[in-house]
């Protein structure tokens, strides 16, 4: 009889073992990981961010209300000829979680647009009205993502094809090489999602890990 189950316990251990290893090979292909608050997968995410990623209208009531948390950001830049990459690294020190997703990406979009703009760190502590003046003014700028795609991205997929480019294509004079090292281990440890593009040759990719967000534009630019 103790034989008997003591086999069964094994048996059954071995099932949840493999139950655990398959459970685990799912949520990593598809982006899932663990992160502060909560386990957040790219369709969860997705489903968050979707409307002020499609409906420009949804994310200008978004910005026009939004207080900025502390937020540190980092711009590289790779190109190679007509191909380039550019990657906004933008960290938070009280993490980031289900909770305040939808406003972090609000955030970084909008410290996107102050990085290309090269406007001052504290652009954006104005009122109301003058909030409303700018996010009209940039509605047909690149806050605005023409083509939306939304979709997941396989992590290894992504990270070999950032790899690549960033070991093949030319760091801008602003740029340490080694900083691919950086972004490799980001999206590494990060959901993994394509927001979509301006055309068909480009690519805005969006990766959450639970203390920073990389924004990566990367493709044809003309």
């Amino acid at each position: 009889m103790y034989g008997t189950n003591l086999c069964g316990f094994v048996h059954i251990t071995a099932f949840l073992d493999i139950d655990i290893l398959a459970d685990a090979l799912y949520n990593h292909s598809k982006g899932n990981r663990n992160l502060r608050g909560g386990c957040m997968n790219a369709e969860m995410i997705i489903e968050k961010i979707r409307d002020n990623i499609e409906n420009y209208e949804v994310f200008k009531e978004l910005a026009l209300d939004i207080r900025f948390r502390k937020a540190e950001m980092q711009l590289y830049v790779w190109f190679k000829g007509v191909l380039g990459i550019e990657a906004y690294l933008i960290r938070f020190a009280d993490g980031i979680n289900e909770n305040n997703l939808v406003e972090t990406i609000v955030q970084c979009r909008l410290m996107k647009m102050a990085e290309d703009e090269e406007w001052k760190a504290n652009f954006w502590d104005v009122g109301r009205d003058d909030r409303l003046i700018t996010l009209n003014a940039f509605r047909d700028s690149d806050l605005i993502i023409k083509k939306v795609r939304l979709v997941p991205l396989d992590t290894e997929e992504y990270l070999d094809t950032m790899a690549y480019k960033m070991s093949n294509f030319t760091p801008s004079e602003n740029t340490n090489p080694d900083m691919k090292d950086t972004i490799c281990d980001i999206i590494r440890k990060s959901v993994n999602i394509e927001l979509g593009g301006f055309y068909g040759g480009d690519h805005m990719c969006l990766s959450v890990s639970d203390d920073a967000i990389l924004i990566v534009e990367h493709g044809v630019w003309d």
